[in-house]
């Protein structure tokens, strides 16, 4: 059988050829779970992938491939809406609300951190003082 169907799916197409070559060995009915098991396991479970020492868990085959046809998609799509120009009032207005939100949130920062540094130097000094204050009493 080397002629190529294009109407079987890839499991029947994978039957098929299991099935000539070792197919008086099991029944169709084994078969077809063995092969139902093995495209389940290798197209849509979770991967366990190990160099030796560690092992680590990777998304299946086939969300790996719909993720990567999709970031394509969705990059090209990206590009077409912000080359929009009725798009470019919606992106000005969330670069714009993005810097409000993010300057104003760096300089609550900013300022906890110069009065939190303030507060610990005099805090520091306070110590120093009492401590200098009791070593020279105790003399």
């Amino acid at each position: 059988m080397n002629e190529i169907d294009l109407s079987l799916t890839f499991q029947q197409k994978l039957t098929e050829e299991i099935k000539d070559k070792i197919g008086s060995l099991m029944t169709d009915e084994d078969l077809k779970k063995i092969i139902d098991r093995v495209v389940n396991q290798a197209f849509f479970e979770e991967r366990k992938v190990g160099d030796g020492y560690t092992t680590r868990s990777e998304p299946p085959y086939f969300i790996k491939l719909a993720s990567n046809l999709l970031e394509a998609n969705v990059q090209a799509q990206l590009k077409l809406w912000f080359a929009d120009k009725k798009n470019q009032a919606i992106i000005k207005d969330m670069i714009d609300n993005l810097i409000k939100k993010g300057l104003a949130n760096i300089l609550i920062h900013e300022f906890q951190m110069i009065t939190s540094n303030a507060f610990f130097a005099f805090g520091n000094q306070i110590k120093n003082d009492i401590t200098m204050s009791l070593s020279s009493s105790n003399r």
